[in-house]
């Protein structure tokens, strides 16, 4: 996006009769070009006219908008008005969400389609009307977020805001990066999305279950071999992440899919999912502060704000290990403070009696993240490799 200040007479004239044709020569095509007036009260105290600033922006398809010298506080509603305007404008079907088309698309069951809910987001089972083919859908509601923030009396609401929507363009971002364009079977494929001032629309690969679920209907906890062949497959994304400087923050059972492939449910495709909490670092040992996941797989450092880097996601690994193998987790805790002094507690952990499997949870299960092993040698740990030699 690039943003040009034509208050002034002489950067007006200078776009109007140069800038644009190199504008046009450096910026690609999917670049928003914005032309910023400056409003006043009094239309003869303005340098540039309105008009001129219409004009301009209609003759190169620029986006035009004004804001106030007097109050600024219409920015962010004005910038993002302007955006859907523009996406209805050039009919961006991957951006601009109409709810009557979408709907049309996609059969809305009402809450008999309902598959999960969070704060602020439902996921719905939705057939798409032309092929009989089903989605999941995930609805992120603006409205529920700031409510939220109302009522736990947040003070820079439309900060908050801006940044929550932000961080969904941040998860599809990751979703793209980490699924590989749908060509990584281990991560669950993106179709399309869809945004307004409202709503931020999902539309995803709907699978047969979570790992979570699974286990439950499995009523006995999966063998060694089983986590091996599971954890080897969320490697593949894993790996994806680290490569890409990616941490995922809310690893946990229920946000690993999994798609049968035979009756019986003994062969089947398992998929990262939710990519809600992730955030892109500049580099991977970037530190991180943001108290942010699901609480019971949540890393220490995190409980008890500190700073974090990409290691919190092993010790969230070594919650899911343990809790696979055991059909519960090694720490527990009604609250915050209560799960933090279980950890601190360090009881020791039931034995697998498998060396490998014992010694990896140990290692990522350990408190301090400076001792806790890195992504490296999680790769490369023993329990992996000799089940590759099998």
């Amino acid at each position: 996006m690039l943003v040009y200040d034509i208050s002034d007479i002489k950067t007006f004239e200078k776009i109007k009769n140069y800038y644009s044709i190199k504008i046009k020569e450096l910026c690609k095509e999917e670049t928003y070009i914005i032309l910023v007036g400056n409003k006043t009260d009094k239309e003869n105290k303005r340098k540039v006219s309105q008009n001129d600033g219409l004009e301009l922006a209609e003759k190169e398809n620029y986006l035009f908008i004004e804001t106030s010298c007097l109050n600024n506080s219409n920015i962010s509603e004005a910038f993002e008005k302007l955006i859907e305007d523009w996406n209805k404008k050039k009919g961006n079907k991957n951006h601009f969400l109409d709810e009557n088309e979408f709907d049309k698309k996609y059969k809305n069951q009402g809450n008999e389609g309902l598959i999960g809910e969070g704060v602020f987001t439902q996921v719905y089972k939705r057939k798409i009307k032309d092929t009989n083919e089903f989605r999941a859908i995930k609805i992120i509601d603006f409205e529920k977020f700031r409510n939220h923030c109302e009522s736990n009396f947040i003070i820079n609401i439309e900060e908050e805001l801006h940044k929550f929507k932000e961080d969904r363009l941040t998860e599809i971002n990751n979703m793209k990066i980490c699924s590989q364009g749908n060509k990584n079977i281990n991560s669950v494929n993106l179709y399309e999305y869809f945004y307004n001032e409202k709503k931020f629309i999902i539309v995803m690969e709907l699978c047969d279950n979570n790992l979570n679920q699974f286990l439950i209907k499995r009523k006995k906890g999966f063998n060694k071999d089983e986590i091996y062949g599971i954890m080897k497959q969320l490697n593949r994304t894993f790996r994806i992440m680290v490569d890409n400087n990616i941490i995922h923050r809310d690893l946990k059972l229920e946000n690993i899919l999994v798609n049968y492939e035979n009756k019986q449910k003994t062969k089947y495709t398992i998929k990262l999912c939710d990519y809600g909490a992730s955030r892109k670092l500049k580099r991977f040992s970037q530190i991180c502060f943001s108290h942010i996941g699901t609480t019971y797989t949540m890393a220490p450092e995190i409980l008890m704000d500190q700073p974090y880097n990409n290691k919190c996601d092993l010790w969230s690994l070594g919650i899911i290990i343990y809790e696979l193998f055991f059909r519960s987790p090694p720490f527990t805790g009604k609250s915050e403070l209560a799960l933090i002094n279980s950890i601190k507690s360090k009881k020791k952990f039931q034995t697998t009696n498998d060396k490998h499997l014992d010694d990896l949870i140990s290692k990522l299960l350990v408190m301090d993240p400076k001792k806790r092993i890195n992504w490296e040698d999680y790769f490369n740990h023993p329990f992996f490799k000799k089940n590759d030699e099998i």
